[in-house]
């Protein structure tokens, strides 16, 4: 090939568009119904208007009295927990206004979140119709509720992690935590398996541990010990109680914990570190921290645990 060929196809190839998303609805009108007990959810849609942006409407009705109505709200799948109190819509499309919002029974808005790549973590996006940020296949669904109060929702994002919805997220902070529990007590050639906190439900009296997202265990690559999500601590043998010792380090490996608890405000929060080996070899502190120049700092120390 001459060089001037070679010229002229590197400034088509660099010059060429990149296409947009291609689609056109269908005219139509619909209200899809999602009962809930008492509860009655209706997604209004409407695309005889704008065949490429359709209208959505959300109405909330309680014993068929219509609570409250949203414009512009609409999702592809909502989830509530048993007693039917709290809502939440998500969608990965992106002709959908929002990622995700949250709602109560009377149609209160608690959290709603439009899709936005600096708020958002996607995974996969087209130009316009593809926002793909939580496991629509699996999205494991959980809400946090104590006396009656909303404290958090999770869901699972595409690479597995659960997702907070409501509990501010700061993988800075979540480092800060981790990286002094792993400093005091993770050894060369152990699994550190990283959990980003714990809920446990009294009714099963089961234990659920939150993995992290991939991108944060990255960080703790190239260490003399490997990190790995909780999810992959393995499962006692027989009727022991613990899994077997690490033959590497003749101790049992450890799951260490970075938890924020509460945001006290923009830059104080309420957290919780520990680890944790066996019923009797673990630890752990409750602290205030606050970021100052940039920097995470323990402002207070609130309680300590140790066996």
């Amino acid at each position: 090939m001459s060089k001037a060929a070679l010229l002229f196809l590197c400034i088509v190839l660099t010059c060429s568009p990149t296409w947009a998303d291609k689609w056109a609805l269908k005219p139509e009108v619909k209200d899809t119904e999602f009962p809930f007990g008492d509860t009655r959810i209706v997604l209004h849609y409407d695309s005889t208007k704008d065949q490429r942006y359709p209208k959505y409407k959300l109405s909330v009705y309680r014993d068929g009295k219509l609570m409250a109505e949203h414009e512009d709200v609409g999702f592809t799948q909502i989830f509530a927990p048993p007693d039917n109190a709290f809502f939440l819509g998500v969608s990965n499309d992106g002709l959908i206004q929002d990622a995700y919002v949250i709602f109560d029974r009377d149609g209160r808005i608690i959290r709603q979140q439009p899709h936005d790549t600096k708020k958002v973590d996607y995974f996969e996006m087209s130009v316009t119709l593809v926002r793909k940020w939580y496991d629509r296949d699996d999205p494991n669904p959980r809400f946090t509720v104590v006396d009656g109060k909303l404290k958090d929702v999770r869901i699972n994002a595409c690479d597995g992690a659960s997702v907070s919805l409501l509990v501010r997220e700061d993988l800075s902070l979540r480092a800060f935590l981790l990286e002094d529990v792993l400093k005091a007590r993770a050894k060369p050639k152990e699994i550190c398996y990283v959990s980003f906190g714990t809920e446990y439900n009294r009714k099963s009296r089961e234990t659920f541990r939150y993995d992290p997202p991939e991108k944060f265990l990255r960080r703790f690559q190239n260490r003399p010990y490997q990190v790995k999500p909780v999810s992959a601590y393995p499962k006692p043998r027989g009727m022991e109680p613990f899994p077997p010792n690490n033959p590497q380090t003749g101790i049992p490996d450890g799951i260490y914990t970075s938890e924020i608890v509460e945001w006290l405000d923009e830059s104080t929060a309420r957290v919780k570190a520990g680890f944790y080996r066996d019923g009797l070899w673990g630890g752990g502190q409750e602290t205030i921290v606050e970021k100052r120049g940039g920097k995470w700092t323990v402002k207070r120390a609130l309680s300590a645990w140790r066996s």
